[in-house]
């Protein structure tokens, strides 16, 4: 008897912990390609300034999340996210529109893979 209750409590902690991962991930992807998004606005409409703030918040939102994510992620992918932030802010700054909203577009890509690969599917676990 012992030992179902125990598995319960383990059951009912890990289903928690699952959860809680899945709701930080979707809170903090959804910030994170919404100020993407706003970038890539302001930098198609040739607002290079806008554009360069944006990103700006979304590099300190991310490096505050990405300690958080690292706990329910690989850590790899939260760094190639970090690698292509800071890239996208380089061409922000030297003007380089397209190559902006290409490095823009591939966080993007990159940030929803982190969040697929957090769902519990049986692709993922396997």
């Amino acid at each position: 008897m012992k030992r179902t209750i125990i598995s319960a409590v383990i059951l009912i902690l890990i289903i928690s912990a699952v959860t809680i991962s899945i709701i930080i991930n979707n809170n903090t992807s959804s910030d994170m390609l919404e100020g993407i998004d706003n970038a890539i606005e302001f930098c198609s409409k040739g607002n290079n300034s806008k554009a360069l703030n944006e990103i700006d918040r979304i590099i300190e939102n991310w490096d505050s999340a990405s300690d958080i994510l690292m706990v329910f992620s690989s850590h790899d992918k939260a760094d190639e996210v970090d690698e292509a932030l800071h890239i996208a802010k380089v061409y922000a700054e030297n003007g380089e529109n397209n190559m902006f909203i290409a490095e823009c577009s591939r966080a993007k890509i990159m940030i929803k893979q982190i969040n697929e690969l957090e769902y519990p599917r049986l692709h993922n676990i396997l």
